[in-house]
């Protein structure tokens, strides 16, 4: 489903079913082993998500206290914003806004095609390629420091479609 998946990616799944891998053990641990506080998690996200059309940016920020109750579930951020960052009509990019401890947001982003998002995570101190990047937003309360990601990412999506 990414774009840099290449012929190679396929030859190699052929080759290790070839010398019989079990397919469906590696499927179920990778896709059908989700542990249930990181479902949780995804519902809350979901919940709170947005869209700004006019920027095309669909985006969810949770606070602290919501990561801590459900347990601070493992790459919570990440799988999240891969629900909805690449796949939600009349976005160019998403991001998912966490604060993983107080006054500390950490940000990830998705592109749905060819925005950079990289322009975005770099401005905000981070890094990453143009179709998955991240940044840490410190020193900042919750609220504001989700207030910088999108005024970082507005001005980038008003660079991109001249809005």
């Amino acid at each position: 489903k990414y774009p840099n998946t290449t012929e190679r990616t396929f030859d190699v799944a052929y080759q290790l079913i070839k010398k019989n891998a079990d397919k469906d053990l590696i499927i179920a641990n990778i896709y059908r082993s989700i542990d249930f506080n990181l479902i949780k998690f995804w519902g809350e996200a979901l919940a709170e998500i947005k869209l700004d059309k006019k920027y095309g940016i669909v985006y969810s920020a949770l606070p602290y206290y919501v990561y801590e109750r459900l347990g601070k579930p493992e790459n919570a951020k990440e799988t999240a914003v891969d629900l909805f960052g690449q796949i939600t009509k009349g976005s160019e990019f998403g991001f998912m806004a966490l604060e993983v401890e107080k006054n500390t947001l950490s940000v990830s982003f998705r592109s749905r095609g060819k925005f950079d998002t990289s322009v975005i995570a770099i401005e905000l101190g981070g890094g990453g390629h143009p179709a998955a990047s991240g940044a840490k937003v410190e020193n900042l309360p919750f609220d504001r420091a989700v207030e910088k990601v999108l005024e970082v990412a507005r001005k980038y999506a008003r660079l991109n479609k001249k809005v």
